[in-house]
């Protein structure tokens, strides 16, 4: 208890120091830390379990990029038996961070939070909630790649791109008004800034609306693409305004 911390470093056979230095690094913190040990066939004892309570934090930390922090009121890590950090659960107003400028930052909530420090994923269930930018996800499930910040949402999906600027030259999709996206799946990248929504999509503004088995949508330059197959052809409804 008092400042309780654990970190995740490189593997101490790195080639060099140098790649030492420059690889990524997280820090778990939390009020105060409860520790499970096992016993081992050598008559010692190994770490299995810490508790982490309250104020649960995590940050990724990489040079030249902001820290990407993840909150909670708990957390649960699990080790290996040979060593390391399998898996970590935060639960209970969890929140995530990527420290980006407003217009590019994503961020995250959910009641629930695992984390595998072996591919950096997040997965994020009980009413999980993403943004990234003016972009607004629910769904079932939300996984974040804490490296990229590619979020891949399964089950539900529902996406609401706010914040746009009328386009008075433009046609299909041209006004201010929010345009709104569901499906069963979606995958989104921060950079570019492109969702691809799979599965029953369907996308609409205003009265104009797409439906399609797969819509790739690019938030930045308001284009989209929808792609039917033999079973199912790309369906539209385009309202003009009378001049």
């Amino acid at each position: 208890s008092g400042a309780a911390q654990m970190t995740i470093s490189p593997a101490e056979n790195s080639s060099a120091a140098s790649a030492q230095a420059s690889a990524p690094r997280t820090v778990i913190t939390a009020g105060r830390f409860d520790a499970k040990f096992a016993a081992t066939p050598d008559g010692s004892s190994r770490l299995t379990s810490v508790h982490g309570a309250p104020d649960a934090k995590i940050v990724n930390s990489a040079p030249g990029l902001p820290d990407r922090v993840s909150t909670s009121q708990t957390l649960d890590a699990a080790f290996f038996p040979q060593g390391g950090i399998s898996s970590i659960i935060q639960q209970g107003s969890v929140a995530y961070t990527d420290g980006q400028p407003p217009s590019k930052r994503t961020q995250a909530w959910a009641d629930k939070a695992l984390y595998t420090p072996a591919d950096l994923i997040l997965v994020l269930t009980g009413g999980p909630r993403v943004a990234e930018g003016s972009m607004v996800t629910t769904a079932k499930t939300i996984r974040i790649n804490r490296a990229t910040d590619d979020a891949f949402a399964d089950g539900d999906v529902k996406s609401t791109y706010s914040e746009l600027t009328e386009q008075p030259n433009g046609a299909l999709l041209a006004s201010a008004s929010p345009i709104h996206v569901t499906s069963a799946t979606m995958t989104a990248h921060n950079s570019p800034a492109v969702a691809l929504y799979q599965g029953n999509a369907r996308l609409w503004q205003d009265a104009n609306l797409v439906e399609a088995p797969s819509i790739q949508f690019d938030r930045d330059r308001r284009f989209l693409v929808a792609q039917g197959t033999a079973r199912q052809a790309v369906s539209t409804v385009l309202v003009q305004a009378k001049l």
